[in-house]
């Protein structure tokens, strides 16, 4: 009876949108066939998953759930024609289903074979170089293999990542672990959310609904190393949530972690962790680093014992220096060395600007060409960099030499799956060399188009689309939110990224929010706001998508977008 009812009511909608057609007046058979094949949806709708609407109403549909298919959304006119399986649902989300299926977004939403979305698991960077750490190196790993958390500090560009790497790839922990050894950078990850999500991409979790739980259950399922790098990020940003995120690792049997972190500020109080804190290097290996990487030719110059000791130790530091020696003289070094520091200390207030760190990363700036500071600015925009050899992903051929010199002079890290800036320097550039609005735009093109290709994730190619986008994801995100104020047209991705995050299970709806109060273009706003009200609705945010959905059908009549009309009056 009830279904009926619903029929009745899908049928009023198909009246009214008929009456607004004739209002609004189509002028080519294209629309007109749009717009019906909407109607057409609409009427579908109410005959056949109106159990949807009863339980969002707090009924039930009598038929048993799981002997009734889902029906994929049309989602701006487009019709879903990829494979489709049954679900159970419950209260209107869709529950994993037997099989080995993974149930992405809510009913109504597309449903991938887990095969297809999942990936296997990265295994950890290997770390070639790593002088003078030896003994830090072994408590790592013996904490490890007794079962004890480590903790990682110090100050930037000291070697953190650099020691967790080494230490994670020894004979103890390989043995004790085999292949259940995960590193996930926390770079560019603001909150706690977005820390599984990159979790989930390195562990090779299938994407869905209740990501967190099967994230947790696959490190549950056998016992494994886990290392959260660059975890200030987060904690800075999310201090509850990284605190709340640390004590459910702590409760899941099996894992041991390992966090590394700028700072002493880590939230792991009372679990007993052990705790490395890095300082500069000895100057005796802070030579034998330069010279590995400058070339042995140096180790007799006059003027490398001077100026390895005024970079005060810092490894990042030492490395960059000895990149800009290869095939030069020190004595030209340390002249630009000496220049540089005395006019930092002339004209600059801040504390940090007489250590060695920022006064490296700037002699590498000065020896930039154009085109490589132009890349080393725009690299500087994404955490996570590209992956190994397809910096023109993001940045435009032109600047292929440009990145060319970013590898020679090791300004991006390379760790044979993805090239990136290391999170010091990144913040440095973003700091003193951000780049400017015109040169932004060079990159919101490539993001455009890759949220274009997540939003895929219903179509033929759904699956592949979703292996394509996930592991840009972060990088999407920050990017739209840094060039936000200053490239309006990046705000034409947003809608598509959120229908993305709808259907995979990613992200928040951040920058959706942070999108609208960027963009003044009805068609944009409404697009975005129907994106949110669907995100919500698929989140089980009821309330809030029903008001979203009633602003972009306002919006959508302003703009006399019958479809998008359509389409929020189908939800209301």
């Amino acid at each position: 009876m009830r279904g009926w009812m619903v029929a009745v009511a899908a049928g009023v909608v198909v009246l009214a949108i008929g009456v607004l057609m004739l209002v609004v007046g189509l002028e080519t058979a294209d629309q007109i066939g749009s717009v019906v094949g909407a109607l057409g949806g609409l009427a579908g709708l109410g005959l056949s998953v109106y159990g949807v609407v009863g339980a969002r109403s707090g009924h039930r549909e009598e038929t048993p759930p799981d002997e009734r298919p889902l029906v994929a959304n049309s989602v701006a006119g487009s019709t879903v024609t990829g494979t489709i399986v049954q679900a159970r649902s419950v209260s209107g989300s869709v529950m994993t289903p037997g099989s080995g299926g993974v149930a992405i977004g809510s009913v109504g939403s597309l449903v991938l074979p887990a095969g297809e979305v999942s990936a296997e698991p990265l295994p950890p960077p290997r770390v070639e170089l790593c002088l003078g750490r030896d003994e830090q190196v072994a408590t790592v790993a013996a904490g490890w293999s007794s079962g004890r958390w480590v903790v990682v500090t110090g100050g930037p560009g000291i070697g953190k990542s650099t020691l967790l790497g080494r230490a994670i790839d020894t004979d103890g922990v390989v043995g004790a672990f085999g292949a259940r050894r995960f590193v996930v950078s926390c770079e560019g990850a603001e909150t706690a959310g977005a820390v599984i999500d990159k979790a989930a991409a390195v562990l090779g979790v299938p994407l869905g609904e209740h990501l967190r739980n099967r994230v947790m259950a696959f490190l549950g399922a056998a016992p494994c190393v886990l290392v959260l790098d660059n975890f200030e990020t987060v904690a800075d940003a999310d201090p509850g949530g990284a605190a709340e995120l640390l004590a459910a690792l702590r409760a899941v049997s099996g894992v041991v972690m390992g966090v590394g972190s700028r700072g002493s500020g880590v939230p792991v109080g009372g679990f007993g962790a052990v705790e490395v804190r890095l300082g500069p290097l000895p100057h005796a290996v802070a030579v034998e680093v330069f010279v590995a990487v400058a070339g042995g030719r140096h180790r007799d110059d006059p003027e490398l014992d001077a100026l390895v000791r005024q970079l005060d130790g810092v490894p990042l530091a030492i490395v960059l220096m000895a990149r800009l020696a290869v095939g030069s003289r020190l004595d030209g070094l340390a002249a630009a060395w000496r220049a540089k520091r005395t006019d930092l200390l002339q004209h600059g207030a801040q504390p940090d600007r007489t250590s060695s760190l920022p006064v490296s990363i700037d002699l590498s700036w000065d020896r930039l060409s154009p085109d490589g500071r132009v890349a080393l600015s725009l690299a500087a925009l994404l955490p996570d960099g590209w992956p190994h050899g397809r910096a023109g992903m993001y940045l435009p051929d032109e600047l292929a030499a440009g990145v060319l010199e970013l590898e020679r002079l090791a300004l991006v890290h390379d760790d044979e799956h993805r090239q990136r800036c290391l999170s010091p320097l990144r913040q440095h550039v973003l700091t003193h060399h951000a780049p400017d609005s015109a040169r932004m735009a060079l990159v919101a093109g490539p993001v455009r188009t890759l949220a274009a290709r997540g939003a895929q994730v219903g179509s033929v190619d759904g699956a592949q689309a979703v292996a394509d986008t996930v592991p840009e994801f972060i990088n999407l995100v920050e990017v739209i939110r840094i060039a936000l104020p200053h490239v309006p047209a990046i705000t034409e991705a947003v809608a598509e990224l959120l229908e993305f995050q709808r259907f995979t299970g990613l992200g928040d709806d951040q920058i959706g929010q942070d999108a609208l109060t960027h963009t003044t273009t009805p068609t944009t706003l409404a697009a975005i706001t129907s994106a949110l009200a669907q995100l919500q609705f698929a989140r089980g945010g009821n309330d809030r998508a029903r008001k979203l959905f009633d602003q972009a059908l306002l919006l959508y009549k302003q703009v006399g977008d019958v479809l998008g009309q359509a389409n929020c009056l189908r939800n209301l």
